[in-house]
């Protein structure tokens, strides 16, 4: 199995996540969560990175941190190393203890860090363990609080966001926290461009010309899977932008939207290496429905003067 992507750059933004091996617990006491987070208190000591955000789980946790300096393995390697070791003496057991390594998503902070900062508080009220974020422990929502006892996360960058002449950050940026309660609540998850990044195409374009210029560090099993990636953001854009319909109406097959969604497909099969069952995952479809797509728009294509400018403008976008 493909050992998953790391790049390592200064001033990178990354979504943290790292669960216990069968899910089990990796905290079974108040002393475990105090410990992981003086670990974590350490490591900041050592390696100067900037926690933004954090929350400590049952069997997992998530953190959201920035590398002044491009050292994020030796940063996780010694934050799980050390508590591995502290929770094997402790709780005398022994064998794997985390499940696989860490994940690390890099994201484009300008787009992101508010909503996946929301998204890491508001984890104990998705789980049922509070209604309340504020009365959960093990998270960095109450180092916003000034009065609070524990000061472990930097949290000047996300206030600032919040601040205005009249108003304080703290309590804005509560309350923009308390507002993700409920439906259609951000999920990175849902944005999350080949399991590493979580930004716009522009966004994960230079980082990847920084890494195969040698700019930056990074361990990449497939350089194939994410151009394609970036292929397929790019198509759906611009075809959503030709036919101005949002790209999920087209995907919907909401009425009117027949030629986009045959233009989309036509472009993904002609331009990236996606095959007709991943095309047809994307808009509902079967593979055989892709193939109809494709070839019926191959036959229209040269018919149109409106599709043979859309060609042509998607020619000069891709040189």
């Amino acid at each position: 199995m493909a050992r998953p992507y790391r790049f390592e750059f200064e001033g990178a933004f990354y979504h943290i996540t790292a669960r216990g091996n069968e899910r089990k617990k990796i905290y079974r006491n108040a002393r475990d969560y105090e410990k992981f987070l003086e670990i974590i208190t350490g490591a900041k000591g050592k390696y100067g990175f900037l926690l933004h955000s954090y929350v400590l789980m049952g069997n997992h946790y998530h953190l959201l941190i920035e590398t002044p300096l491009p050292n994020l393995t030796q940063i996780m390697h010694l934050i799980n190393g050390w508590y591995t070791t502290y929770f094997n003496i402790k709780h005398q057991r022994s064998g794997h203890f985390f499940q696989g390594r860490y994940k690390s998503i890099i994201l484009e902070a300008e787009s992101h860090l508010l909503g996946l900062s929301r998204y890491i508080h508001l984890n104990p009220v998705r789980a049922g363990m509070v209604n309340d974020p504020l009365e959960y422990r093990w998270s960095s929502l109450n180092d916003f609080i000034k009065n609070k006892k524990r000061q472990l996360t930097d949290t000047e960058m996300l206030i600032k966001m919040f601040q205005t002449k009249k108003e304080k950050g703290t309590k804005n940026y509560l309350e923009f926290v308390y507002q993700g309660k409920g439906v259609n609540e951000y999920n990175p998850k849902d944005k999350i461009l080949s399991g590493v990044f979580l930004g716009g195409v522009k966004f994960v374009k230079e980082i990847m010309k920084s890494a195969y210029e040698g700019e930056l560090s990074y361990e990449l099993s497939s350089r194939r899977t994410i151009e394609n990636e970036i292929r397929r953001e790019q198509i759906l854009d611009f075809v959503s932008r030709c036919y101005n319909r949002d790209i999920e109406e087209i995907k919907a097959k909401e009425p009117g939207t027949l030629e986009a969604r045959k233009f989309a497909v036509y472009l993904l099969r002609k331009t990236t290496g996606l095959k007709l069952q991943k095309i047809g995952e994307m808009f509902g479809i079967s593979y055989k429905g892709v193939y109809w797509l494709y070839r019926s728009f191959n036959e229209q294509k040269n018919k149109s003067r409106k599709i043979k400018k859309y060609l042509k403008r998607f020619e000069k976008l891709s040189n």
